[in-house]
């Protein structure tokens, strides 16, 4: 077969159509592979029931591209409404007959330039499969616009005569697999689907070629081949990719890992370039309403284009009021006022201390009628106000807290409450940690150091530089410099995160991507070991954190970080019930918290856990036998507590069982919480390495805590997982006198020999 050459073929124009809010992902996706592969290109996209401003958006990013809506007219049932899509491309066709067109469905992704694999002689091709269903018309090319139009009237014809008979419909479905499929068998008349064959469509001549799915149309979970121009994920992919549902039996994981990352990669970037044009565009816009505004700058504040674009995107959105956390001496709730001074737009502004600078701020702000200040931690006020205001929509500018407690607080008011549209969040500055996981975690953000937005924008900058080198202080702005000192970054910089199903914080399915790598570099926090240990031994913890060395085995070495979770027990039955008894399976946060009993794991399951992370699993709603494969790459954390001290814990708590209560601390330790046979009589009382560590002394968590400096341990945890980083004090056990007071040596002796490993191995020894 002879295929034309790049140079002796026009580029096509593309045609898709798009029924619903719900798949907008995919032609977000599409648009940004044709972008990539073409640079300019011709499509047109006919679509209905989707949100006017999503369309306003995708014109603006997509200049080229024609939006036009199109009513189908078909009803709801998706076995009639799908085929009826050729009366949408027709319809196209019909617009520009002159061009080469290639019609595609909206869920595909391009690779390649289609038109290198158009047959020199072909007037139509289609694209087929040795497979229960041959047939597939989520791709096929014209020759002209003409040849189309004439071609989808006859087969737009063929679909309503099968849709007008339940049985036609049905045998439509069982052999080809939808009714459009099933009139393109009819028009080709046979089922050699390779071979070209010359037809009579409406009285003209036509010459059809089949190509097969594998170049122009690949359907099925495969590793994307050489010469592969389009993939289309089909129905089987719109759950996984659109829902976070897990992957199936005809969409297994490991075959579909290639197709998965391809998918994440390129909807990355068709968000990336969609949060862009907002940004810009809405700025653009406003910017000669920002400049009439009369304002200074004060150092340490926001600068006028960061403010600027905050207020643009608010505007843009038609937010009905405006929230700001961390108000300073006033610079940025000035601006917002005087912004919106014109406008029903309310601002809010809360600051955690009414202190001297606050005073100075309330004089600063006195004059404006349109602003309310008050006080408070942000994390309790900020809800409390959007609670006061249900239905109408809000933005929220975070200048305190900082950091990733800043991206914790955006991330769960977005999660509690749809008003939230927007946030910005101050100090995101290339090179912060804040800025690596924001980037590798929000899917649609943007920054205000994005190299097109200072291009247009840092002119307004100028009235933030010092007056002359003789007033620069240590707080002082300059672009690259803070101070005297030069900075990797033009300022402090504004992210700009938005909502809803943009907001994906991490993904909880498919494979490890280089974005969850990036993660686990930003987070890094585990501390070195001082030297290296023999096989089946650890360092020593120091009073603090404990962090699990390099572990030697006869395979070479292995680092904690990377889980060996098919060698957690020898046993695989042990492995199951074991395990399932203390492990609570975090999938939105890719954590996993091993709740080693009396440890204060109750406050962080119940306390933080359930309450920011709704998807947590425990016992007995686990996958049974566990997959390691979906959790390999998961953080694994616990707590662990001196033995002697939780021993006393656990006497406290049997002290509410039935027939426990009289019980002496004593006759607890020598009769009760072990068997004749030495085993202990409730999970509770199971020594703690058990749930840590393998048999042969391998650590089976990334990180442990400490109960005795919790709070603080604490932070590190909620840093990796954007947690708050206040653990409430849950289900605490009442201590009746000091510890040293319940043990005669005897009793210390009989804990240490049932404990003895959970003294080594975290490096314990009884108080005092």
């Amino acid at each position: 077969m002879i295929y034309h050459s790049d140079s002796k073929m026009k580029t096509p124009r593309f045609v898709t159509t798009i029924y619903g809010n719900r798949y907008l992902p995919f032609l977000e996706t599409l648009l940004a592979s044709l972008s990539h592969v073409y640079g300019q290109f011709d499509a047109i996209v006919l679509f209905d029931e989707v949100l006017p401003a999503s369309i306003a958006t995708l014109a603006k990013t997509f200049p080229s591209v024609v939006f036009e809506q199109y009513r189908l007219n078909a009803g709801t049932n998706p076995r009639i409404r799908i085929p009826m899509k050729l009366a949408a491309w027709a319809h196209a066709a019909e617009s520009n007959q002159s061009r080469p067109h290639v019609f595609i469905d909206c869920d595909t992704i391009i690779l390649d330039r289609i038109e290198k694999h158009l047959p020199a002689d072909a007037d139509v091709v289609y694209t087929w499969k040795a497979e229960k269903f041959p047939l597939n018309t989520g791709v096929m090319l014209t020759r002209d616009g003409e040849v189309a139009a004439r071609v989808f009237a006859d087969l737009l014809r063929r679909v309503e005569h099968i849709c007008s008979d339940e049985d036609l419909i049905q045998e439509a479905d069982d052999s080809y697999g939808a009714a459009d499929q099933f009139a393109l068998a009819q028009l080709l008349g046979h089922t050699n689907w390779n071979q070209s064959s010359e037809l009579s469509v409406r009285g003209q001549n036509l010459t059809f070629a089949g190509l097969p799915c594998s170049i122009l149309n690949e359907t099925n979970c495969v590793p994307i081949r050489k010469g592969t121009a389009v993939v289309h994920l089909k129905g089987g992919w719109h759950p996984i990719l659109l829902d976070n549902a897990p992957f199936s039996t005809n969409r297994p994981k490991r075959e579909c890992t290639e197709l998965y990352r391809l998918w994440q990669e390129t909807s990355d970037h068709a968000t990336t370039l969609l949060a862009t044009t907002v940004c810009l565009s809405a700025s653009e816009t406003n910017i000669h309403r920002f400049r009439r505004l009369n304002f200074t700058f004060a150092e340490r504040g926001i600068l006028h284009s960061e403010m600027c674009l905050a207020c643009s995107v608010s505007k843009s959105l038609e937010v009905d009021y405006v929230l700001e956390s961390g108000r300073f001496l006033g610079q940025s709730t000035d601006v917002l006022a005087k912004f919106f001074s014109s406008e029903p737009v309310p601002v809010v502004s809360v600051e955690l201390l009414h202190d001297d600078i606050a005073r100075q701020a309330e004089e600063r702000l006195a004059a404006h009628k349109n602003l309310k200040l008050l006080y408070g931690d942000a994390h309790r006020v900020l809800r409390e106000q959007i609670a006061l205001r249900p239905g109408k929509a809000c933005s929220v500018l975070i200048d305190g807290p900082k950091g990733l407690e800043a991206l914790t607080l955006l991330k769960t008011l977005m999660e509690e409450f749809e008003e939230v549209k927007v946030g910005f969040i101050h100090d995101m500055r290339q090179g912060t940690r804040q800025r690596s996981i924001a980037s590798a975690t929000w899917k649609r953000c943007f920054f205000s150091d994005d190299p097109d937005f200072l291009k247009s924008f840092a002119h307004l900058d100028n009235d933030c530089r010092p007056s002359c080198a003789e007033t620069v202080t240590e707080h002082s702005w300059r672009p690259f410099r803070k101070g005297m000192q030069y900075i990797a970054a033009y300022g402090p910089t504004l992210g700009v995160f938005f909502r809803e199903r943009e907001l994906e914080f991490p993904r909880n399915q498919g494979p490890k991507s280089a974005i969850r790598r990036l993660i686990n570099q930003a987070t890094q926090i585990w501390p070195k070991p001082k030297e290296k240990p023999h096989k089946g031994h650890t360092t020593q913890c120091d009073n603090r954190l404990y962090a699990f060395p390099t572990v030697i085995d006869g395979k070479g070495s292995w680092e904690h970080q990377h889980f060996r979770p098919d060698r957690w027990r020898d046993d695989h039955k042990s492995f199951d019930e074991f395990l399932k008894l203390s492990l609570v399976l975090v999938p939105s946060r890719r954590a996993i918290f091993v709740h080693v009993p009396k440890t204060a794991g109750y406050s962080i399951h119940r306390g933080i856990i359930d309450r920011y992370a709704s998807d947590a699993i425990t016992a007995p709603n686990l996958p049974s036998p566990l997959d390691a494969a979906e959790w390999i790459d998961f953080f694994r954390f616990s707590v662990v507590r001196c033995p002697w001290d939780r021993m006393v814990s656990a006497f406290e708590y049997s002290r509410g069982m039935p027939g426990e209560f009289g019980r002496t601390f004593e006759e607890f330790v020598l009769e009760g919480a072990w068997d004749e046979n030495g085993h202990a009589r409730n999970k509770h009382w199971l020594p703690q390495h058990q749930h840590l560590f393998r048999e042969d002394k391998t650590p089976l968590v990334d990180f442990i805590a400490r109960f005795e400096s919790l709070q603080e341990d604490w932070q590190v945890i909620a840093d990796r997982l954007i947690l708050p980083k206040k653990l409430p004090k849950l289900n605490q056990s009442q201590r009746h006198r000091e510890l040293r007071h319940y043990y005669t040596d005897r009793l210390e002796e009989k804990v240490f020999a049932k404990y003895r490993l959970d003294a080594e191995y975290f490096g314990y020894s009884f108080p005092g």
